[in-house]
């Protein structure tokens, strides 16, 4: 079974299409069930943001389509990763979950000796570490298998 969304790319020169699966399973003589999955958790279900973001991301033909918003999602920019992590804690301080994430283009450090983690995110002044190599939270961050 694979889960694949194939305009998602997590790790530089990663690949695969759903045609390289048909092909390399075919090749093989396995047959291919396909089930399209139409819907998103991480961004509420909101098919508008989806389309905006390939659109965005020149993966559909034509023009950038304009944001036009979404009830149920919400899209705002901040000029800087401290304005960010600002906007963030008043959310969680207000009961909602969140945290920053980055992909994975950012060096991963082991821990210093004393356990405590390397700013491995630098974007001008502001850094943080990447990720934790621990199954158990550090210092605000959440466990590895978050």
């Amino acid at each position: 079974m694979f889960l694949l969304d194939q305009d998602q790319v997590v790790r530089p020169g990663e690949l695969g299409t759903v045609a390289d699966i048909e092909v390399a399973a075919r090749e093989r003589g396995i047959d291919v069930m396909k089930i399209n999955l139409d819907a998103q958790f991480r961004c509420g279900r909101s098919l508008a943001f989806v389309h905006w973001t390939q659109s965005l991301l020149g993966l559909t033909d034509g023009p950038v389509e304009h944001w036009g918003g979404d009830d149920d999602f919400e899209v705002n920019v901040m000029a800087s990763p401290t304005e960010l992590e600002q906007w963030l804690v008043a959310h969680q301080e207000g009961g909602y979950t969140a945290r920053m994430a980055a992909g994975y283009c950012w060096s991963w450090s082991d821990p210093r000796p004393d356990g405590t983690l390397v700013d491995d995110v630098q974007i001008g002044s502001w850094s943080r570490p990447w990720n934790l190599k621990a199954d158990r939270g550090v210092g605000g961050a959440p466990p590895s298998a978050l």
